[in-house]
């Protein structure tokens, strides 16, 4: 099976000064960064990827539940992303302040943590690394 390449992107998604390039479970945390930081409409070749993180920020209480759902269907849609073996929200302490932690299993039998957090009145912040370990 051919392996995948890709660009390395920085932690917070700009091209690094040293180009280079990542493979395996690093690609796949790239991939689920990359797709959870993407806003619905930002895309131009098609406006309906994304997620309606604007949508979401603007409604009190945020939809908690429907955010789950659509960031669980984004994670398993990524390429390489086999399941979700730990997935949990915590809330903080105001309406608009939580953290979402991701532990993912891709299909090279991989995991690695991807995990969302919004401060009160910010704007979500996404990091997808860490704990990378073989479960094989």
């Amino acid at each position: 099976m051919p392996v995948a390449y890709d660009m390395a992107l920085t932690a917070d998604g700009d091209l690094p000064l040293q180009p280079g390039l990542v493979s395996g479970v690093e690609l796949v945390a790239q991939r689920v960064a990359f797709a959870l930081r993407l806003h619905r409409g930002e895309y131009l070749l098609d406006t309906r990827k994304g997620l309606p993180w604007l949508d979401w920020m603007q409604t009190r209480p945020a939809p908690l539940d429907t955010m789950d759902a659509a960031i669980k269907a984004t994670i398993l849609g990524v390429p390489g992303v086999l399941s979700i073996v730990e997935y949990t929200r915590t809330q903080g302490d105001t309406d608009d302040a939580w953290s979402i932690t991701a532990r993912i299993l891709t299909s090279d039998e991989e995991e690695f943590t991807a995990a969302i957090t919004r401060t009160a009145g910010g704007v979500p912040y996404v990091l997808a690394s860490g704990g990378v370990r073989s479960i094989a």
